[in-house]
């Protein structure tokens, strides 16, 4: 499957990577593994939404926010390979969702994630192992971030 096809016809259009905010690197290559940093619910740099899943977001609105991240991790990619049908496969994707107290369907929210990068790359590629977590806050007070991990 040609992955920008996919893109074309899911009507998807890539992000530019937004600016880092700190020391580190956005993409860390270790052999044939690409290790992506956290990538949050933002266009543009900013929060797409924010506050807690179960509180101010809704689980539909937590899986918005997983999709997002997932679109940007894409997004970086482009910008680091040149060529996203270089990627042979997700490795591992983890999921922090930050949760009112109460909430427990984390693993429900990065649906949205593992969803969308099965559509866009297919299931032999755009699914890998996973897990979700909930936490009491993240940066910006944005409901998502997901670091991701895959193979070139």
């Amino acid at each position: 499957m040609d992955v920008y096809e996919q893109l074309e016809k899911l009507k998807v259009v890539l992000p530019q990577p937004s600016l880092k905010g700190g020391v580190y690197k956005p993409v860390k290559q270790v052999g044939n593994l690409l290790y992506i940093s956290g990538q949050g619910c933002t266009q543009q740099g900013k929060p797409i939404m924010e506050g807690k899943v179960g509180k101010e977001c809704t689980l539909e609105m937590g899986q918005l926010a997983a999709r997002q991240c997932a679109l940007n991790a894409l997004g970086l990619l482009q910008d680091y390979l040149g060529d996203l049908n270089k990627v042979k496969g997700l490795v591992k994707t983890l999921a922090f969702v930050s949760s009112d107290p109460s909430f427990s369907q984390q693993h429900v929210v990065a649906n949205g994630c593992s969803q969308f990068l099965c559509e866009v790359l297919g299931e032999e590629v755009g699914v890998g192992s996973r897990s979700a977590i909930g936490v009491s806050q993240l940066p910006g007070n944005i409901p998502v971030e997901i670091e991701f991990i895959f193979e070139i």
